[in-house]
């Protein structure tokens, strides 16, 4: 059924798996919590989940550098230092 869903939409099946895997991808970028998307699947523990289906896409890394931007800057902010942007490993401060 799903195989015929593929192909009516032009697009290669290959297994279920890749499903699985996109929805615990998206599911994350999106912000979902890693216990909800590891019991959405049914897996018996987060570390199944994390080590299975779940990458640093660039979409992810750049929401989790922000929050981590955000809580610096707040902090430094109170101490009158600087404002502080993250790039990807790296930290590049400007004024």
């Amino acid at each position: 059924m799903i195989k015929n869903h593929c192909f009516d939409a032009g697009v290669e099946y290959k297994g279920t798996h890749g499903f699985r895997h996109s929805h615990a991808v998206l599911s994350l970028e999106a912000g979902a919590d890693l216990l909800y998307i590891s019991k959405r699947l049914g897996h018996g523990s987060i570390q199944t989940t994390s080590d299975t289906y779940l990458d640093i896409t660039p979409q992810y890394e750049s929401s989790e550098l922000d929050k981590i931007s955000n809580h610096l800057n707040s902090m430094w902010h109170e101490r009158g230092k600087q404002k502080i942007t993250l790039a990807t490993n790296a930290i590049v401060t400007r004024v």
